[in-house]
């Protein structure tokens, strides 16, 4: 529920039993209506944020680091903030904040008004990727973009440089689910085995951290982005 504020003269903020000196309205602090609700308030900062990942008037680049900065601040603001509020729904803490709303209130206002931004950063993205197209600046999001020969580049990366350092996890009822870093980048794969124990499939999950993001090949100006060089390799050897 949105509550709106006091609209017009700046008003004198009083005690509730402090008496107005006439020539302004008496507002009591105890008005839930003259509070905005913290959480809520910073879903408006990260639109700021956003707001500067669109303006034109800033280099492209930069506008990218603004986008990424974005979801950045609202990985971290649903890990502390949003879960604080889940905390005081699952304990029942029904108490109001001092702008009326309840923990569960804020969750629901604050789904509404994440789903709209998220949106915005989706589209966002995709004019972004436009533009770098057109500056000469191409990510590759989807395998089929590439070509015979930068398959073979990433073939040969992938066993030269990649393989010898992975260590995948088994997860089964002699494997409990590892624990993940927090804020890292891991895979759930289901790998085909000749094991008639498991049903000819195993599920593994593969954290790859410490290698680059973006990599290079053919000599070319266009990059691959590193989680989809995993999809591809992935797609031929599991299911």
């Amino acid at each position: 529920m949105s509550k709106s504020k006091v609209q017009g003269q700046t008003p004198a903020i009083t005690n509730q039993n402090e008496s107005s000196n006439g020539s302004q309205p008496e507002i009591h602090l105890n008005n839930p209506n003259i509070f905005f609700d913290r959480e809520l308030s910073w879903i408006d900062f990260n639109r700021r944020v956003l707001e500067e990942a669109n303006d034109p008037e800033n280099p492209l680049l930069e506008r990218l680091k603004f986008l990424s900065i974005t979801e950045t601040n609202l990985d971290e603001f649903y890990m502390v903030r949003v879960a604080g509020l889940r905390n005081l729904v699952k304990e029942g803490n029904d108490e109001r904040s001092l702008n009326g709303d309840s923990a569960s209130e804020i969750l629901s206002d604050l789904s509404d008004k994440v789903r709209v931004f998220v949106r915005e950063e989706y589209e966002t993205f995709a004019r972004t990727l436009e533009e770098l197209k057109v500056a000469g600046i191409h990510l590759i999001l989807n395998p089929e973009e590439l070509t015979i020969e930068e398959i073979k580049q990433i073939q040969n990366y992938y066993q030269e440089d990649v393989s010898p350092i992975l260590t995948p996890l088994a997860i089964d009822t002699a494997h409990p689910f590892p624990h993940i870093l927090n804020k890292s980048l891991n895979l759930a794969m289901v790998l085909s085995t000749d094991d008639e124990k498991t049903g000819g499939k195993k599920i593994c999950s593969l954290s790859y951290k410490c290698l680059l993001y973006f990599q290079d090949f053919c000599n070319s100006k266009e990059k691959e982005k590193k989680e989809d060089f995993f999809h591809w390799k992935k797609s031929s050897n599991c299911t």
